[in-house]
């Protein structure tokens, strides 16, 4: 019973119970009217060919019994957690695991972020993994996969690239993004060049297939991670050009790099067409500081007309939010080498965000050393301080580094 509840959401499992129940009532009062007209049947039948009966076997002819099943759902709301604490009880060790990696895809898909990742901490089912059973494995891939999808939902982009990156890392290192995770979570069968699979394999494979109601969307897999790698990743570049050539550069998406490397070689880039293009796009245009195009690629994926309204709206508001907050940091980051002074009100009006909210994002940058400057605060200007090294000095530096180790 576990495992045909987790997958729903409240809203879905209330349309299933009203549906079910209207579905009942119809039901009885089709029985109802059956046996109506069938007792009037018997009536007329037993009326013309007994004359005389007993009062016992009239009132069985006219008023026979039919049993009408009653078609209900007893489950109450919080039936999934009462389930789980019965198999945690009396369970194996097999079925608490299975039990809890539903609890926790079921908390996932609820937006409840925080209950879901300290059950999955609780469990240590990261640590082993590895060691389970294949089905466990998959059903552990699919609780990761709708945990980084709700922090994603919830506009925690740190949280949902951890939680997705393995699985997405890997899928492009095997050359292809839909047929890894597709692999990855029992939702198709890939097919690589040079291995061949048994008739077995390939029949045991199909089996473990999950029905196409409880697919995840891959599209949508996939534009969570890389926007959430963009967001992450396009002011650390930005951090690590500002500090120069000889300083430890700090790496947060190999494939996200790697994707805007090559994005970056093209001289005249066509027009957007799948996730990664959009996304590309998206990064050329945070990368200077303009965070309404950046919105614009980001919001005309087709992975919100996907999920639907009513969870694409309140998380493009999110992401929103987010893409003013990064790209008013790329753009300190980047252009602060060429400015003396930047004013406040200036930068809250360039990026349509409140002085008390631009005063905060600067200061936190001045607090972590990634902005060397001062606040003035008569004029309302943030003074910068030109403590980084130039390129040759970090080049330099660099020689000096590399001949000390000779």
């Amino acid at each position: 019973r576990v495992s045909h509840l987790y997958y729903k959401t409240s809203a879905q499992d209330a349309k299933v119970r009203e549906m079910f129940a209207a579905k009942s009532v119809k039901m009885k009062a089709a029985a109802e009217e059956a046996a109506a007209e069938k007792a009037e049947r018997a009536a007329a039948a037993a009326a013309a060919a007994i004359d005389e009966t007993d009062e016992a076997q009239q009132l069985e002819a006219v008023v026979p019994h039919i049993p009408v099943e009653k078609f209900a759902l007893p489950l109450q709301e919080r039936s999934l957690q009462d389930l789980a604490v019965q198999v945690y009880r009396y369970g194996e060790e097999r079925a608490k695991n299975s039990t809890m990696l539903c609890q926790i895809y079921h908390h996932a898909l609820e937006d409840r972020f925080f209950e879901a990742r300290d059950l999955l901490l609780m469990s240590h089912l990261q640590e082993t993994a590895s060691s389970l059973d294949v089905a466990l494995q998959i059903m552990f891939n699919r609780a990761m996969a709708q945990v980084g999808l709700c922090a994603f939902r919830a506009g925690m982009v740190w949280e949902a690239h951890s939680a997705l990156q393995e699985m997405c890392s890997s899928s492009y290192s095997a050359g292809g993004a839909n047929a890894r995770m597709k692999e990855l979570l029992a939702q198709g069968i890939a097919i690589y060049r040079g291995m061949d699979k048994t008739p077995e394999q390939e029949k045991s494979e199909r089996l473990r297939q999950v029905p196409y109601h409880m697919h995840i969307s891959l599209e949508f897999l996939e534009t969570a991670h890389l926007v959430s790698a963009m967001l992450l990743e396009i002011p650390n570049i930005a951090l690590n050009q500002l500090r120069g050539v000889g300083m430890k550069r700090r790496m947060i998406s190999k494939t996200f790099q790697y994707f805007l490397r090559n994005s970056l070689k093209q001289r005249h880039p066509g027009p957007p067409e799948n996730v990664r293009d959009h996304v590309m796009a998206a990064s050329r245009a945070l990368m200077k500081g303009d965070w309404k195009q950046c919105y614009e690629f980001v919001a005309h994926m087709r992975a919100w007309r996907i999920v639907g309204g009513a969870t694409a709206t309140p998380t493009l508001e999110r992401l929103l939010a987010l893409i003013k907050k990064e790209a008013l940091r790329t753009f300190v980051l980047t252009y602060s080498t060429y400015y003396d002074s930047l004013s406040m009100s200036h930068l809250s009006e360039l990026f349509d965000l409140p002085e008390a909210k631009v005063h905060s994002i600067l200061s936190k940058m001045i607090t972590n050393e990634e902005l060397h400057a001062s606040w003035d605060q008569p004029t309302g200007c943030i003074i910068v301080r030109r403590t980084e090294p130039t390129r040759m000095q970090s080049l330099a530096l660099q020689l000096t580094q590399k001949c000390s180790q000779l």
